[in-house]
C-alpha cells in the first residue's frame, strides 16, 4: 500500500510532457528523464530504508556518520571524501553493510566500516568517485544520511581532532595524541605545537604548558586540562594568521589531588616456620587516597645480607631456608606515590622428629649358654627378636662381637640377614657352639634395629670332649 501510494504521488506530480516517436523508438524529453527516472529508483530505496530502519531502531542506536571533508582533483574530475563516525554508546556496535549501512547512489559496500568503536573517529575511511558518474554521494547509517558533494567542507586546512591520554592526576603525566592534517591537494603542513591549558572549557583558558607531554601540577587540582593543536603551512611566517589552523581537544575530566600511601598498621607473617608450610601476610593497612594496590616481596636473610624470594601473595617455605630468616617486604602505591613495610622475620626450623612408635623391640632372652663338643658344631639354639610396636622396623643383619667371637656360629634364623619386621610380628636368628678347646667362651651376639643401637644376647659357650 505504501509503494502504490508514493507511485502515484510522484506521478501525479510529474510536470507534463509530451514523447515524440522516431526511427521506431519513443523519446522522452531529456528534462523529464533527469526528474523521473531518479524519482522511480529512489522508491524502492525508501521503502528499503523505512522497513529496515524501523526493524533495528530498537536495537541499534546512537551511531552517527561524520564526513570530515572532500578534495577535488580537477585533472581526473574526481572527487575524494573522507567519511568517520561518532559511536555515543558505551561499547561497541556493530552495523553489517546493508539495509541500515549503505551508500547511494555508487553501490551500498563502498569499504564503509562495520565495527563501530565507542567514541568520534575522523578521517576513517575515503570514497572516490567521478563527477561523471554522480555529483554527490550519500552514506545512510541507520537511517541518518551525511552527504558529500563540491559543496561540503574542503579538506584543504582541517584536521582530525586531537587526544589526551593518562591519568589526570597530581603528578602524573599526560601525552597529546595530535592527529593529522587531512589530505590536501598541494598544501603541506609543518610539525604541529601544542599548548596545555587549565580550565579549558573556559572562554579564557589559562595556558600552563607547551610540548607532547605535561605533568600535572598541585595548582591543577580541581580544574580541567586540555591541549591545543596549532598547525601551519610549511613556508609561512609566524604573523600569517591565515597560514593556521588550530585544533582543540574536548576537555577531559578535572585533575585530582590526592596523598600518597602511608602505613597505618604494621604487617606480620601468618602460617608455620618449617619447610612444607605456606607464609602469607596480614594486617598491613594503609592511608592515603584511592586506589591503592599492594605487592608483596618475600626474602631470606642471614645476619648480614638478604636475598631476594619473589613477588606473590604468598610463600611456600622450603628445605634450603632452614636455619635462615624468612620476611616480606610490602610495598603500597598510588599515582600519587609508594610506601613500604617490611614484616617481622620468622627464623626456619628443621621439621621435627616423628614420635617413636608405641612399644618396643626386645630379644627372647639377654643371655644364652651353649654347649657342644670340642671341635665340632654343637646344637644350635635359636633367640626371638619380638616387635610389639605400631610400626615395621628394619632388623639385622646379626652378628658377633668379641675376642672369642670364633667359637660359635650364626646357623640362620629369619634375622640373620637384613629384614624388616612388621608390627606385632617376630622373627629368630640361630647360633651355636664350635669351641677349639676345653675352656668356657665368651661373646656377643648383636641384632641391629632401625640401625640404631643393637640388641645383645650373651653367649657362654661350655665344651666339653
Amino acid at each position: 500500500m505504501l509503494s502504490r501510494t508514493l507511485l502515484t504521488f510522484s506521478l501525479f506530480h510529474l510536470p507534463t510532457f509530451r514523447p515524440h516517436f522516431g526511427d521506431d523508438v519513443c523519446v522522452f524529453p531529456r528534462h523529464l528523464t533527469r526528474h523521473l527516472l531518479p524519482a522511480l529508483l529512489a522508491v524502492p530505496l525508501v521503502l528499503v530504508g523505512l522497513v529496515t530502519a524501523a526493524s533495528r531502531a530498537d536495537a541499534l542506536d546512537g551511531v552517527y556518520p561524520v564526513l570530515n571533508c572532500v578534495s577535488y582533483d580537477a585533472e581526473s574530475n574526481q572527487v575524494t571524501a573522507h567519511f568517520g563516525y561518532d559511536n555515543v554508546n558505551d561499547g561497541a556496535q556493530f552495523i553489517p553493510v546493508g539495509g541500515t549501512n549503505y551508500f547511494f547512489p555508487l553501490g551500498s559496500d563502498q569499504g564503509q566500516p562495520t565495527s563501530f568503536a565507542t567514541g568520534r573517529h575522523d578521517d576513517v575511511f575515503t570514497v572516490t568517485w567521478s563527477l561523471d558518474d554522480s555529483r554527490a554521494v550519500t552514506w545512510y547509517l541507520l537511517g541518518l544520511p551525511t552527504t558529500a558533494s563540491l559543496d561540503s567542507v574542503n579538506c584543504t586546512g582541517q584536521a582530525t581532532t586531537p587526544s589526551i591520554h593518562g591519568l589526570p592526576a597530581v603528578g602524573q603525566r599526560l601525552t597529546v595524541d595530535v592527529g593529522h592534517v587531512l589530505p590536501a591537494a598541494i598544501t603541506s603542513y609543518d610539525d604541529p605545537q601544542v599548548t596545555w591549558t587549565r580550565d579549558c572549557e573556559a572562554d579564557a583558558a589559562v595556558a600552563i604548558g607547551t610540548g607532547d607531554d605535561y605533568v600535572v601540577q598541585a595548582a591543577d587540582a580541581g580544574h580541567r586540562i586540555g591541549a591545543t593543536v596549532v598547525w601551519t603551512e610549511s613556508g609561512t611566517t609566524a604573523d600569517d594568521e591565515a597560514a593556521a589552523l588550530t585544533a582543540t581537544t574536548a576537555c577531559g575530566s578535572d585533575a585530582l589531588a590526592g596523598e600518597a600511601p602511608s602505613a597505618s598498621r604494621t604487617p606480620y607473617l601468618v602460617g608455620d616456620d618449617i619447610p612444607g608450610s605456606t607464609l602469607s601476610i596480614a594486617g598491613a593497612a594503609w592511608s592515603g587516597t584511592a586506589p591503592i594496590t599492594e605487592e608483596v616481596r618475600w626474602e631470606r636473610c642471614s645476619t648480614t645480607t638478604c636475598t631476594s624470594l619473589g613477588a606473590a601473595a604468598t610463600y611456600a617455605v622450603v628445605s634450603d631456608d632452614v636455619g635462615y630468616q624468612v620476611r616480606a617486604v610490602v610495598t603500597a602505591s598510588n599515582p600519587w606515590g609508594t610506601a613500604s613495610q617490611v614484616t617481622p622475620a620468622v627464623t626456619v626450623a628443621a621439621p621435627p622428629a616423628p614420635p617413636a612408635p608405641a612399644g618396643s623391640v626386645t630379644v627372647s632372652s639377654p643371655a644364652l649358654t651353649l654347649r657342644g663338643r670340642v671341635h665340632r658344631l654343637g646344637r644350635a639354639a635359636t633367640v626371638r627378636v619380638d616387635n610389639s610396636t605400631t610400626a615395621s622396623v628394619v632388623v639385622g643383619p646379626a652378628m658377633l662381637a668379641g675376642p672369642q667371637r670364633r667359637a660359635f656360629r650364626i646357623t640362620g634364623g629369619t634375622c640373620a640377614t637384613l629384614t624388616t619386621l612388621g608390627p606385632s610380628s617376630s622373627c629368630t636368628v640361630k647360633v651355636a657352639l664350635k669351641a677349639p678347646k676345653k675352656r668356657v667362651r665368651r661373646a656377643t651376639l648383636r641384632i641391629p634395629v632401625d640401625k640404631q643401637t643393637p640388641l645383645q644376647v650373651a653367649l657362654v659357650g661350655r665344651p666339653r670332649r
